[in-house]
């Protein structure tokens, strides 16, 4: 298995390549960290502190930041974890690496911003929740870390991209050795308390065939059904648990009405104070 955490020396940066390094340790997976770097979209004038290089002289020294960046927030642990320079948007370097290496996971920070790299990582982290064709994880410095010993909660909402998400939770669970939370939002935005009985009815449908999928996954799980917005339903659970990650399709239209569209996934992940993953419909491990 192979994580691949987008760095930067941004506070950001440092949470990704934690957060990576963490998960990595409780799978028995690899990490590799990849820094992207593009020219400034303004040329400094001559005798500026920092002129320009050639792209051969520019990556090595960028290669070299990174060795130091890793060894300085991992520590010996940074031994063991491999490093790639990639010129470039970050988002198109991370999308290319994650696709060469054919990874797992890819992991990114939320908010950094790194001179060098030029590049926002939340609007990369928004890039890679649309087009990577694995699942992401987006932490923001301060966050728990992913797999800490805390629940994985799983937005649930009765489609097939909710169930892959759900599968692709139970293999993380089941090698950490922490629960799934299975968790079904109905009825209107506003948390009505006067939702009929049927859409509470099919609430609890949903959460039944997904639980029954669970027969055989071998980790400990519960289910809850709560009345709301989904976004919110999701951010109060996770608090409310104190969950290690939260697992969104990225994706989904089942017969809760569209639970978790897109517009979920990227909501959480630009506003949720704890690692979300946002799992794609093209490829997942196990």
């Amino acid at each position: 298995m192979l994580l691949v955490a987008g760095v930067d020396d941004s506070p950001g940066g440092s949470a990704a390549l934690r957060s990576a390094a963490g998960a990595a340790h409780a799978l028995g997976a690899d990490v590799r960290a990849v820094r992207a770097w593009e020219y400034p979209a303004s040329v400094p004038l001559p005798g500026t502190p920092v002129p320009l290089q050639g792209p051969e002289a520019q990556d090595t020294v960028v290669a070299s930041d990174l060795e130091r960046f890793v060894n300085a927030t991992l520590g010996i642990a940074g031994r063991n974890v491999l490093t790639e320079v990639r010129r470039g948007p970050a988002a198109v370097a991370l999308l290319t690496a994650v696709a060469e290496h054919r990874a797992d996971v890819v992991v990114v920070g939320r908010r950094g911003w790194s001179p060098i790299a030029g590049a926002v990582l939340g609007s990369t982290s928004r890039s890679l929740v649309e087009h990577t064709p694995c699942p992401i994880v987006a932490v923001e410095p301060g966050s728990p870390s992913p797999l800490r010993g805390g629940p994985i909660v799983v937005g649930i909402d009765g489609s097939a991209h909710a169930l892959l998400g759900l599968r692709w939770a139970c293999a993380l669970a089941r090698a950490a050795g922490v629960e799934v939370v299975l968790v079904c939002a109905v009825g209107p935005p506003d948390g009505d308390l006067l939702v009929p009985d049927r859409v509470r009815l099919r609430g609890l449908a949903v959460l039944d065939e997904a639980t029954a999928t669970l027969a055989d996954a071998a980790v400990e799980h519960r289910a809850i059904l709560r009345f709301g917005d989904p976004r919110l339903v999701l951010a109060d659970v996770a608090e409310e648990l104190d969950a290690g990650l939260v697992v969104v399709a990225s994706r989904g239209t089942g017969p809760v009405a569209r639970l978790l569209v897109g517009s979920v996934a990227l909501n959480l992940v630009g506003t949720l104070h704890r690692p979300v993953a946002v799992v794609s419909t093209t490829r997942v491990w196990p």
